[in-house]
């Protein structure tokens, strides 16, 4: 769908072109937002304790809320409600103060934003910001169904947890679903998004590290990539493994 805005195409926000960090949830994505974050790029003035900038935050959660969508029951953002993207009518509308946003960006080369949800309303915000970057982070899904499964299960109130996540196939699915618009974006969008595996880059892989610097044309902080470490190998329970196995995703990004 044609996607219309009332961004301003002199504001500050457009000549300084963002850069996007997406993927699936529990995928690396904060990790590699406090490596752009340690390395000058500005990515939240105010973040959530998941490194989610608090005024894009707002707005995915919107256009979640108006199309009947939740970070794990994702899909097509088909309603834009009353989004709009401007540095006057945006603060009216949710009272969220970004403070000295323009004077920041001013100051700056390089900015943007986390949410795994940008895989589903990355089309809009590349159509606000066409200049944009993306920084597409994936991981074994086997690892990221563990992760929800585990995080879900550790929520110290039973009833603040979320019920589809017990099943740990449920949790698996989620990144399928993830995976599968990711694609399609990648397809989409290729000349503006770098993809690449949180295994490599956990593991500080040289080439995938200039690759990243290359296409950001800024280095990455020595002493924050310092701080990375490697996760241990898990053994994966039989009935994830084996809803795994009939993944294609999980072969053609060769995790099987």
């Amino acid at each position: 769908m044609a996607f219309q805005t009332t961004i301003n195409p002199h504001n500050l926000l457009n000549r300084v072109s963002p850069v996007i960090v997406t993927g699936c949830h529990r995928s690396g994505t904060s990790v590699l937002t406090r490596i752009l974050n340690g390395s000058g790029v500005l990515m939240g003035s105010r973040q959530s304790v998941n490194n989610e900038d608090l005024y894009f935050q707002f707005w995915n959660d919107y256009l979640f809320e108006v199309n009947n969508l939740t970070w794990y029951k994702p899909g097509e953002i088909k309603n834009l409600g009353v989004f709009q993207l401007n540095a006057h009518s945006s603060r009216r509308m949710h009272r969220l103060e970004y403070p000295s946003l323009t004077r920041r960006l001013s100051l700056l080369k390089m900015w943007g934003w986390k949410d795994p949800r940008n895989t589903f309303t990355l089309p809009l915000w590349l159509k606000i910001f066409p200049g944009a970057k993306v920084l597409l982070i994936r991981r074994n899904g086997m690892d990221v169904a563990m992760s929800l499964h585990s995080r879900n299960r550790s929520i110290e109130d039973p009833g603040n947890g979320i019920e589809e996540l017990n099943s740990i196939k449920n949790c698996f699915n989620i990144w399928i679903s993830y995976e599968i618009q990711l694609r399609k974006m990648e397809s989409q969008f290729k000349d503006q998004i770098l993809a690449f595996k949180y295994e490599d880059f956990i593991s500080q892989n040289s080439d995938l590290l200039e690759n990243i610097q290359s296409f950001l044309g800024r280095k990455l902080s020595k002493k924050h990539l310092g701080r990375l470490k490697e996760n241990k190998r898990k053994v994966y329970p039989e009935d994830l493994l084996s809803v795994a196995k009939e993944s294609d995703l999980m072969k053609e990004f060769g995790y099987l």
